[in-house]
């Protein structure tokens, strides 16, 4: 979910990050929730204690993940591939002149 772009104050002091938070709800036994703010991406896992007891290893699991994604090169930095050229399109047979 898309939060603020820019930072947000309360009373003049600064909100310095934001905690995802929902709700599980009968018959779900796990919430991923993923949420913008400023620039960075926060991410809140709510799970049945029951249904789903390793929530802390999945957690570490996915910030494994985003610094694995996090350590990927950026579009500029890789050059770009090879463009085949277009082909030439097959000029127009002309109709032969009406005598």
């Amino acid at each position: 979910m898309p939060g603020p772009t820019l930072p947000l104050y309360l009373a003049g002091a600064r909100m310095l990050t934001n905690y995802p938070t929902s709700i599980v709800v009968h018959g779900m036994a796990l919430n991923i929730t993923v949420q913008t703010y400023d620039k960075s991406l926060d991410f809140g896992l709510m799970a049945c204690g029951q249904a789903m007891p390793e929530t802390a290893e999945l957690a570490a699991y996915i910030e494994t993940a985003f610094m694995e994604f996090l350590a990927l090169p950026v579009a500029d930095d890789i050059e770009p591939a090879a463009q085949p050229k277009p082909k030439p399109k097959p000029a127009r047979k002309r109709a032969a002149p009406k005598r």
